[in-house]
């Protein structure tokens, strides 16, 4: 299974400041990434291609020695990783 990396690069000038097309269990998928102000973390969500949401959480960091699936028990085939010491966004 190959792997993808994505440049975490958030911009205030667009709406939302992340967004990109993802691909998991062979579907695509669109990932955004904004900031709530008032928990003043990242958050992801993750939308079908019809805009339907699929999962919101905090974008959590894995780290060097232990890795952090943001879509556990919801896709089998791929894991979502972000990696903040990288800025990157990782499918495995």
């Amino acid at each position: 299974m190959t792997q993808q990396k994505y440049s975490l690069i958030i911009s205030n000038n667009n709406d939302p400041p992340f967004q990109i097309t993802i691909n998991l269990d062979n579907k695509d998928y669109i990932f955004r990434i904004s900031y709530n102000i008032y928990a003043q973390r990242l958050y992801f969500t993750i939308l079908d291609l019809e805009q339907n949401i699929i999962k919101t959480a905090p974008l959590v960091s894995s780290t060097i020695t232990r890795n952090i699936n943001l879509v556990y028990n919801l896709f089998h085939q791929n894991e979502l990783l972000y990696r903040k010491d990288l800025n990157l966004i990782i499918i495995t």
